[in-house]
């Protein structure tokens, strides 16, 4: 889990219901963090509520800040816990590339000499 997530509302109340579903959602995100670069991350989240003459809508907006590079998804729906979620989604696929490109090939460079005994073509 995160252990530096600050979460912030404007126009809205923070329960600790809602806090304790953010801080879940968001905090097993360091899973697709490269585990040199989790030391130094640090999360924001701000959540809020628009209200307009016939429906309300909620925003959740997060900035994962890691050593090398800043991440961003925002989000607006009807349901606060569903904008949270679809967020998630959003940062899970933006560090799951970011996870790719950066980790280190070491512990894959068995599957490659298997692939070159086989006789396999390598692309």
């Amino acid at each position: 889990m995160l252990k530096t997530i600050d979460i912030a509302t404007k126009n809205t109340e923070l329960t600790p219901r809602l806090r304790t579903y953010t801080q879940k959602k968001i905090g097993t995100l360091d899973r697709f963090i490269p585990k040199k670069h989790r030391e130094g991350t640090h999360v924001d989240v701000v959540l809020t509520e628009e209200k307009s003459k016939d429906k309300r809508q909620f925003t959740c907006g997060v900035v994962i800040r890691t050593p090398i590079e800043t991440f961003e998804a925002k989000e607006t729906n009807i349901n606060m816990h569903a904008a949270i979620d679809v967020a998630e989604n959003k940062l899970k696929t933006q560090l799951k590339k970011f996870k790719e490109t950066h980790t280190d090939g070491k512990k894959f460079r068995h599957l490659f000499a298997r692939t070159l005994r086989r006789g396999e073509e390598v692309r």
